[in-house]
């Protein structure tokens, strides 16, 4: 079934009606897309810490010499949340405690002469992000679970060249291109909204949005894979228009609503209409209030971010 729609380009009009339409705005016509992206990076990357955007990676622990661990080079620099270990044979993981390693220090948890145990605490090197300790050091075979602060793509691009049209049709998920997909305006995840064959007279697709969005699932060149059959009527060159899906869509798909583009506005109305902005930062709040992810689904909800397991 074709999408919902809250990608950049959705972001971008509700972000330009709440300014045209909020008693006392300013107009939209002052903020160009790059200032417009930017408010965006800015709102999702606060919603990314206030939601505990988190992903997990696990990791096999045999009996170990050492209680210091290497992460892995994607990961290094991460803030880690927390980390779980369970022995082989198991069902069940427990939760590590974390340790301030100045505490950690003084309790000579770095010792590597320590008996070895079950793993019951973890702490970090401040000066060294690349890696992480356990306390005591195992004794036997485990898997470890790290839940890490994933850091989002921002937001670059909001809608491709108008130039550019598109075979599409009915029933098919097959989208043929006039031209090759260059210049960085259409990747894979990115949505596609064909223009309505009604509104084919217009002289600009400026001010007209698509009726319904498509995930796409696979660009090469003039070559296009949705993720879904198209289902509107069959168009040898159809109006389209292509807009990035922020990271934080795509983990919680539809529950984010409009939080983005509205705590948005809040910032850019922060100096020039103080309270009105401080009402949209708190409207956008209020639309993801109690929105979390289950730990156990964690990895499943992140896996498209490619993350594998390691050895230590």
């Amino acid at each position: 079934m074709p999408t919902l729609g809250y990608n950049a380009q959705t972001y971008r009009d509700w972000f330009l009606y709440l300014l045209e339409n909020r008693p006392g705005s300013v107009s939209s016509k002052r903020w160009p897309d790059a200032q417009v992206l930017t408010f965006f990076r800015e709102a999702e990357r606060l919603f990314q810490e206030r939601l505990a955007f988190k992903n997990t990676v696990s990791a096999s622990v045999s009996l170990s010499t050492s209680n210091a661990h290497q992460l892995p080079s994607g990961i290094q620099g991460r803030k880690i949340k927390e980390i779980l270990f369970r022995k082989t044979g198991n069902a069940d993981f427990t939760r590590m405690t974390q340790r301030r390693y100045s505490d950690a220090v003084d309790a000579g948890m770095l010792s590597s002469s320590a008996t070895a145990s079950t793993p019951a605490s973890w702490f970090v090197d401040p000066s060294d992000t690349s890696a992480f300790y356990v306390y005591p050091k195992s004794d036997t075979a485990g898997t470890l679970l790290i839940h890490y602060v994933t850091q989002v793509s921002p937001l670059r691009r909001i809608w491709k060249p108008a130039s550019i049209t598109a075979g599409v049709t009915n029933g098919s998920a097959t989208v043929t291109l006039s031209a090759a997909a260059t210049a960085g305006w259409l990747a894979a995840g990115d949505e596609f909204g064909v223009i309505d064959l009604t509104q084919k007279d217009e002289t600009t697709t400026s001010n007209i949005g698509p009726t319904t969005w498509y995930k796409t699932s696979t660009v090469d060149g003039t070559a296009v894979t949705l993720a879904e059959t198209y289902e509107g009527p069959t168009d040898t060159a159809a109006l389209f228009i292509t807009a990035q899906v922020s990271d934080m869509e795509a983990a919680y798909p539809a529950k984010l609503g409009y939080a983005i583009p509205t705590y948005a506005v809040g910032m850019a109305l922060q100096v020039s209409a103080p309270q009105q902005g401080m009402a949209l930062k708190g409207e956008a709040m209020a639309m993801v209030a109690g929105l979390s992810v289950d730990d156990g689904a964690i990895y499943n909800v992140f896996q498209s971010l490619n993350e594998t397991p390691f050895q230590v």
